[in-house]
């Protein structure tokens, strides 16, 4: 239930479950599954490559509402093919290749340390909160990383976070909110 789906739909919320990883090659790893309630419902994943070899890679891939779902109880997030699933100790992340011009992987992300909350985990401004889970904050990492059908094994450590903001200004102003630097409208 803690790493769950925590949003209902209602206009002004988002939440994201995220995964950074530090590989053992120097590389480094990070995707983002968001889940945005604004104007509009906007269903996407994000993910970021670095490493020596392939340089920066950065794929963005939005969904339609009826090629995802969101599990209450546990951490069960899939968009069409690609999915972030765990139980706070265990945790698989798939990125489908045939959504990311080539670029995805299988990784396995298990915990060294338990989850924690910072105080009550909520952070409130008036009628808007941001909510914060480390679900994982130090973990191991392993898997497949696939670049242009090349399979390549990964390891190395991970982290993994929850969190949901609730705001009233932006989607009240009609304006956009800015989720690192890109513009959601």
């Amino acid at each position: 239930m803690e790493d769950g789906a925590r949003t209902k739909g209602d206009q002004n919320e988002f939440e994201w479950w995220y995964l950074d990883a530090k590989l053992e090659d120097g590389s480094l790893f990070v995707c983002y599954f968001y889940k945005v309630h604004f104007i509009r419902d906007r269903f996407f994943i994000g993910m970021n490559y670095s490493s020596k070899e392939h340089g920066e890679i950065f794929k963005l891939k939005y969904f339609k509402k009826n090629e995802v779902s969101f599990a209450s109880d546990s951490c069960n997030v899939a968009m069409r093919n690609n999915y972030f699933i765990g139980n706070l100790k265990n945790y698989k992340i798939s990125l489908d290749p045939n959504d990311f011009d080539g670029f995805g992987v299988d990784i396995d992300l298990s915990a060294r340390l338990k989850p924690y909350r910072p105080q009550d985990g909520i952070i409130k401004a008036a009628d808007d909160y941001f909510s914060w889970l480390s679900a994982v904050p130090n973990g191991v990492v392993s898997g497949d990383l696939i670049i242009n059908g090349k399979k390549n094994i990964l390891s190395g450590s991970g982290y993994h976070d929850h969190c949901l903001l609730y705001t009233s200004d932006a989607a009240d102003e009609g304006l956009g909110v800015d989720l690192g630097g890109r513009r959601i409208i």
